[in-house]
């Protein structure tokens, strides 16, 4: 998510634009990621792909296996703050037919 809105903000100021979008992702409340190991994770946002799960950051972006997370602690977690974070509890394990 961030990566798209760091683009657009690049877009409009080469077009000479404001971006109203900028603001409200600025405000908006870090992801918790909760890790097996019990290590804690903020986060601008998210991204899944396949069995990786990519945590993003303003300036960066790190890839970790959904295999490390706690899926249900890191839901609780966020549930507690308003932000619904959806992690397919078995996306490590399924295959392509």
């Amino acid at each position: 998510m961030r990566i798209l809105q760091r683009l657009q903000a690049e877009l409009a100021a080469a077009k000479g634009q404001s971006t109203p979008t900028s603001v409200a992702a600025q405000n908006a409340p870090a992801v918790t990621l909760i890790l097996k190991d019990g290590r804690r994770i903020e986060a601008a946002g998210y991204a899944l792909v396949g069995s990786t799960l990519w945590i993003l950051n303003a300036q960066d972006a790190t890839k970790i296996s959904v295999s490390d997370v706690d899926v249900d602690a890191t839901q609780r977690e966020n549930q507690k703050r308003g932000i619904n974070v959806v992690i397919p509890p078995n996306t490590s394990q399924r295959r392509l037919r």
